[in-house]
């Protein structure tokens, strides 16, 4: 798997390997990872393959609850689960401990806190906190709690640690994410539209979610996609994989609504069927530029329940019906605008975004 051999050199520990310098070494032979490293690493590669052996393929269910343990493992996706639940707070300028200790209480889990971020910060666990909430899941008492204290938290095998952004933004870590109810599984797909629709998906979270974190704008974070397994395989920072979390939850929900309120009449079934494209541009200006104007021109009532438009670098990526669709290549023909069109993405299979390292199985 040559995608997940670039990935994994790409991703964990880049620079301990042989081709910049270090002493690590991977290759593949025989269906097999060979891999040279020290027991960190070997560690961390593992602990990614275990991950991705755990789901299964994509044609298959699987519910949000066992896929968050194929991801985390048991121990953090039930310290996840348990964060989703709803509350009602009461704080006004209670001591930083004594919100800790409320939550304790309620998620029924250690919450540890990082007291030399803390002492680096000049924060000490007496710091009054305050906020008045009802219905609030628990992971968002945390943020709107620590946020104006210039703190923030991750989730670690079995515990909550509170510490400092810069730490916990230090920190890469490599996850998959289930994608299942964002991208649908068809008997009718073929391979390919398989692959434009995971890439089209990949693309959307690196120019939607802490774009300067990925490898494409400078940063470290990289993603690549395995549609066989209904999963994106993600390297960035807690924070990161939170927000992508959050993502494909809201991305599930906008789609669903869409199935229950699709047409009926099997007449106009395939004409509305929802697709997505993208669309490239010799100039990125030319595409920011229809990207503003687009949706008011062309059926302004349809970009609705999952439609939408998005503008990466020279590449407009379209998602909506059919007749849509055509409208749109009409439109740039009517305009004489030079464009290049196709299903999702570019030619090719598995899909990967890192630091200058790219391949595919």
């Amino acid at each position: 798997c040559w995608v997940c051999l670039v990935f994994l050199v790409s991703n964990i520990a880049s620079d301990s390997w042989d081709d910049v310098g270090g002493e690590g070494s991977i290759d593949g032979y025989k269906g097999m990872l060979v891999v040279s490293n020290t027991d960190e690493v070997h560690d961390r590669i593992a602990a990614l393959v275990h991950q991705l052996r755990r789901f299964p393929l994509f044609n298959e269910s699987l519910n949000a609850s066992d896929a968050l343990s194929m991801a985390l493992g048991d121990a953090a996706a039930m310290i996840e689960h348990q964060l989703r639940q709803k509350t009602t707070v009461n704080f006004k300028d209670v001591s930083l401990m004594d919100a800790i200790d409320f939550l304790k209480s309620k998620i029924g889990i250690n919450i540890e806190v990082d007291r030399e971020a803390l002492e680096e910060l000049g924060v000490t666990t007496d710091q009054p906190v305050s906020l008045v909430a009802k219905d609030i899941s628990l992971q968002s008492v945390l943020t709107l709690v620590l946020r104006p204290i210039d703190l923030t938290y991750v989730v670690e095998d079995g515990y909550v640690q509170i510490t400092a952004p810069h730490k916990a933004a230090g920190e890469l870590r490599t996850r998959c994410h289930d994608v299942r109810g964002v991208v649908d599984f068809s008997a009718e797909f073929d391979s390919e539209h398989l692959d434009s629709e995971f890439r089209t998906l990949a693309v959307l979270v690196v120019a939607t979610i802490t774009p300067d974190s990925w490898a494409d704008a400078g940063g470290e974070g990289a993603i690549a996609t395995f549609p066989r397994k209904g999963v994106i395989v993600c390297s960035n920072t807690a924070e990161v994989h939170n927000e992508i979390d959050a993502f494909l939850n809201v991305s599930r929900k906008v789609r669903s609504t869409s199935k229950h309120s699709a047409p009926r009449d099997p007449n106009i079934v395939g004409r509305n069927t929802t697709t997505t494209r993208i669309y490239r541009f010799e100039e990125a200006i030319q595409a920011d530029d229809i990207a503003e104007t687009i949706q008011d021109l062309i059926a302004p009532d349809s970009w609705n329940n999952g439609a939408f438009t998005r503008v990466v670098q020279n590449r407009l990526i379209v998602r909506n019906s059919r007749h849509v669709q055509n409208q749109i290549r009409r439109l740039f023909r009517e305009l004489h605008i030079d464009v290049h069109d196709r299903p999702g993405g570019a030619q090719g299979g598995e899909n990967f975004s890192g630091p200058g390292r790219g391949g595919m199985f």
